[in-house]
């Protein structure tokens, strides 16, 4: 993993993820599973807002939206997304993305830091890996030896708005 401290520039086959956490109740204890999100993508990193209720919110895993600047931004539960129940051993984060000029927000257990990877470290997951989470990880990459996997937030967001442009 490349450690300079250059801003990234195309062509140099690199890219940044923000690496979150995802703490899980399970009955054999709690698990903490590693994720990541292109960091072009990722807007800001905030305490979780205050929400209002969405009626007829279009999926159970859109727990509500907030005001962040004027503009109303939806909340998902990434673990309820990923059918994982959430432990609440810390306040959790929220992370406020933009795709396709569509702000969403996801609501995560923390964050860890941002990573700088080259393209050749990140896999591509198994049909199997994919299918176990709702097809949507990307790529799988070894960070400190421990496995994180990078989600495709954008087709997150796209299953739940499928009229979006």
């Amino acid at each position: 993993m490349s450690d300079t401290k250059i801003l990234l520039k195309s062509g140099t086959n690199e890219l940044e993820i923000v690496e979150f956490y995802l703490d899980e109740s399970r009955a054999g204890g709690d698990y903490r599973g590693y994720y990541g999100i292109n960091v072009a993508k990722v807007l800001e990193i905030i305490q979780l807002p205050e929400l209002t209720e969405m009626p007829e919110a279009a999926h159970p895993s859109v727990l509500g939206a907030f005001n962040l600047r004027s503009e109303i931004i939806p909340l998902i539960d990434l673990a309820g997304w990923l059918h994982k129940s959430r432990a609440e051993n810390e306040p959790p984060k929220v992370i406020v993305t933009e795709f396709n000029r569509t702000k969403s927000a996801f609501l995560v257990s923390g964050v860890t830091r941002i990573h700088r990877i080259g393209w050749q470290e990140v896999e591509a997951p198994t049909n199997y890996v994919s299918s176990l989470t709702v097809n949507s990880i990307t790529g799988v990459v070894k960070i400190a030896g421990k496995i994180t996997f990078i989600l495709d937030m954008e087709k997150i967001c796209a299953d739940l708005n499928p009229d979006a442009p």
